[in-house]
């Protein structure tokens, strides 16, 4: 299910800008390799797993009220740093944006995923179907994409996702590391 890749040296540079997620990942009750995280994606500098999901016009059609189009994750292991970090797409109907950050693995076979610059998490756990994972982020109530931190001025606007009953639960599915490095999304109602 992992892959090694290049990417990983993105979130080393990322992961060295807010010492908070250091800390973060360095406060985790779980040793690394003990659990949910070393699941998906092994302790080796470069290995990386990528999900996503697009979803579709019935999808919509079944939750009207729902804003996200689409997401993207990808995990990898940073063997400087010893900790997972992420990348995390995401296209409303309006906006599109990304986050990223690190992870730590939490009791119950779940992960809790830590925004850099942002006061801002999310959850990841198993899906019933093999190899899918659920992003969750009805514990915090939001997720702030686009977060800055202080000392950067430029990029995309950041905006909210409130955690609302068709915005608080994503189930996303494998895909290839070649998936994750593609251009980032475009809002839904831009797309052609």
């Amino acid at each position: 299910m992992f892959e090694r890749c290049d990417r990983v040296d993105v979130h080393m540079t990322r992961s060295a800008v807010c010492l908070g997620l250091a800390v973060f990942a360095c406060v985790s009750s779980t040793p690394v390799g003990a659990g949910f995280l070393s699941d998906q994606v092994p302790e080796m500098r470069g290995a990386g797993a990528c999900w996503e999901r697009r979803y579709s016009d019935a999808h919509f059609s079944k939750h009207p009220g729902q804003k996200v189009t689409e997401l993207r994750l990808f995990l990898s292991y940073d063997g400087v740093s010893q900790n997972y970090v992420f990348d995390l797409d995401i296209a409303t109907r309006e906006r599109s944006g990304a986050v990223y950050g690190a992870c730590r693995d939490r009791q119950g076979g779940a992960a809790e995923c830590m925004i850099s610059c942002a006061n801002d998490a999310f959850q990841l756990r198993a899906a019933k179907r093999a190899g899918s994972i659920m992003v969750d982020i009805s514990a915090v109530g939001r997720l702030a994409i686009n977060a800055r931190c202080p000392d950067q001025d430029e990029g995309a606007p950041p905006f909210v996702i409130d955690a609302l009953p068709d915005d608080e639960l994503f189930l996303l599915f494998p895909a290839s590391v070649k998936t994750c490095s593609v251009q980032p999304f475009r809002p839904y109602l831009k797309q052609e």
